[in-house]
């Protein structure tokens, strides 16, 4: 059995302590600055932990002193800061322990390379299919690769990103194998016009317009937008189209509904991928559409939605592969408040997905069930008890029991403090079973099993949070030296890890005008070290200046890998990039987006280099 200085060589007598012991001094300088804050009683009031309402992802609703694992809430205007093309772009700077892999301007793309590669926690994979991203509470990924796609949901319309840290299976079901990412859709039934133009280095360009309108109970919105870039490399250039449209009935006070639907093309170059010995390009032409129908129902003592929703694609790449996929859903999810300190969400879902590709010329389609229920009881004033279990089966044969269990602890208005023990679990992919040389039909699910514990302080002036947890990951699916060749290598459920790893995060405001917030992670991942840092220590600092706002965003990384078990090492990195705006008399502003502009040269993935510095410069019109 690991032992923690296994996991930690700092807290052993060893010259290499340094780096860990690096991390103890911020996370000391965190509790350092929330001192004097403490020593003002008469704050902490103004934010009660107990008092605030969490929609966890779209599920079910709760509040903070109930939650027993640790959430982030990205709101739309911090996404409009800090995005330039997708609100997936956000987290890495407002999730401490979160990982882009973002190689390219304009957009991610498509592949191993691209498709926005995510880790939470040193969970997520390559493409990423091991982090759950949702629109409204819906599972979204392309339906033979199992990825999301991130140039398809853009940052506009969008109202709030819900981050849930670790595994997450019991109430999201599959690939929520580390963690759930929900991007929430802004309201329609209102009055807005707006529209966009921005420009920048590489001839990257970007312009959009949206409208929204109510009519009575009914509203509207329809909004457009078209980017594109050359590239900063050669052989790099992107060009995307997104069109959304959105209906929204108010029934009546217990019920609405709403239709929602993308469709986003996009065609680029994508020098990370390979066996382009000619220098011709390694072009891409995606097509991608979505679509949800949506019912919410808000009966007094039970609340919840129900919906079907789809996403389909067709792909060409240079090498001649063409793939059709789609996605199909029908889910319901309830929450029944027997009284203020007992309630019982439970829900259930059916997901059929897959495609055909032209390697085999077969249609292959997989389905999947669950179901899920779980318990929310508050004991005492200050004691809040949770449990919970899902059953899923999928048309492979698998059965897969996923439970959770968690308490919160709240003595006082502002803090709390939590632990829990979640499950997670990932059914390979139709490109891990049948498709390319080392695919293998008998490959079975991954598992994983998180244990957390940690602590949130909110205070008039700001908030802290400190958390450290464990993920204990089995048969996951990795690439291994076939005994049998050919092919030389296979998909195989061959690694199991133990990830040990803490994190820290400091939001207060500074002055009436400042805002600072700093956060810091630690992480050994095992063997699952591709794009898992191993430390990360992420800043911003916002100014309110008048009409003139400021914001500053760093972020450092080291021990940083491209492939697992440490190969492929990447250099460490310092990037900070930086926004201005100025918000005029009329409703105009006018605004400027510097990135990594220090100009650091650094790589994430070999031999290909890192944008370095360059500015995008817009405007924007909003007339609410």
């Amino acid at each position: 059995m690991k032992q923690i200085t296994d996991y930690f060589p700092a807290f052993a007598v060893a010259p290499s302590a340094f780096r860990l012991r690096r991390g103890l001094r911020l996370l000391l300088l965190l509790l350092v600055l929330v001192l004097p804050a403490q020593a003002q009683q008469e704050d902490i009031p103004f934010y009660s932990i107990k008092d605030s309402a969490v929609i966890v992802a779209g599920r079910y609703t709760t509040t903070l002193a109930r939650e027993t694992n640790s959430i982030a809430v990205i709101p739309g205007e911090e996404i409009t800061r800090l995005a330039d093309h997708s609100a997936l772009e956000a987290l890495q700077w407002e999730v401490p322990s979160a990982f882009l892999a973002e190689t390219r301007v304009g957009g991610f793309g498509v592949g191993t390379q691209g498709t926005g590669m995510i880790t939470l926690r040193g969970m997520g994979g390559k493409p990423n299919t091991g982090v759950a991203v949702m629109v409204d509470g819906h599972p979204d990924f392309m339906g033979i690769f199992g990825h999301p796609l991130p140039d398809v949901y853009g940052m506009d319309d969008v109202e709030r990103v819900d981050v849930l840290l670790g595994p997450a299976s019991t109430v999201f079901g599959g690939h929520a194998l580390g963690g759930v990412i929900n991007i929430v859709s802004a309201p329609v039934r209102r009055n807005t016009l707006r529209a966009s133009v921005e420009a920048g280095t590489w001839n990257t360009y970007s312009a959009s317009a949206g409208i929204s309108r109510a009519l009575g109970d009914h509203g509207f919105r329809l909004a457009l937008r078209h980017s594109s870039s050359d590239g900063h490399v050669p052989q790099s250039d992107f060009r995307s189209t997104r069109v959304q449209a959105t209906w929204e009935w108010h029934m009546s006070d217990a019920w609405q509904l709403s239709l929602r639907g993308r469709y986003a093309p996009s065609q680029y170059d994508d020098p990370t991928r390979t066996s382009d010995p000619a220098g011709l390009g390694t072009y891409a032409d995606i097509r991608r559409g979505m679509g949800q129908l949506r019912l919410e129902n808000d009966l007094g003592s039970i609340t919840g939605s129900t919906q079907a929703h789809f996403n389909t694609g067709h792909h060409e790449f240079f090498d001649g592969f063409v793939s059709d996929d789609r996605t199909v859903g029908v889910s319901t999810y309830q929450q029944w408040r027997a009284s203020s300190t007992f309630s019982i969400a439970a829900g259930g879902e059916f997901l059929q997905y897959g495609g055909e590709a032209n390697l085999d010329n077969v249609e292959h389609l997989m389905n999947t069930t669950g179901v899920y229920a779980l318990a929310m009881y508050s004991p005492a004033d200050i004691v809040h008890l949770r449990g919970g279990i899902r059953y899923q089966h999928h048309s492979l044969g698998f059965s897969s029991v996923a439970p959770t269990l968690g308490v919160s602890v709240t003595p006082l208005a502002g803090l709390r403090v939590y632990a829990s023990m979640q499950s997670g679990f990932r059914h390979p992919t139709l490109r891990e079973l049948y498709l390319f040389p080392p695919s293998n039909p008998d490959l079975t699910e991954e598992f994983s099993r998180g244990y957390e514990i940690g602590t949130e302080y909110v205070f008039a002036r700001g908030s802290v949070r400190i958390a450290a947890f464990r993920n204990d990951v089995r048969d996951m699916i990795a690439l291994v030296g076939n005994p049998s060749p050919p092919p030389p290598v296979r998909f195989r459920n061959a690694v199991d890890a133990d990830q040990l790893g803490a994190e820290a995060s400091l939001r207060y405001r500074l002055t009436s005008f400042l805002i600072g917030q700093a956060s810091w992670s630690t992480l050994d991942p095992d063997g699952r070290t591709a794009f898992s840092p191993a430390q990360q220590f992420k800043y911003m600092l916002h100014a309110l200046l008048g009409d003139v706002r400021v914001t500053l965003s760093g972020q450092y990384f080291e021990d940083l890998f491209a492939g697992d078990d440490s190969t492929l090492p990447m250099p460490d990195a310092h990037v900070l990039d930086m926004t201005v705006s100025w918000r005029s008399p009329w409703p105009v502003e006018l605004y400027l987006k510097g990135r990594n502009i220090l100009d650091r040269q650094y790589s994430i993935l070999p031999g290909y280099a890192a944008p370095g510095a360059h500015v995008l410069a817009g405007v924007r019109y909003a007339m609410d």
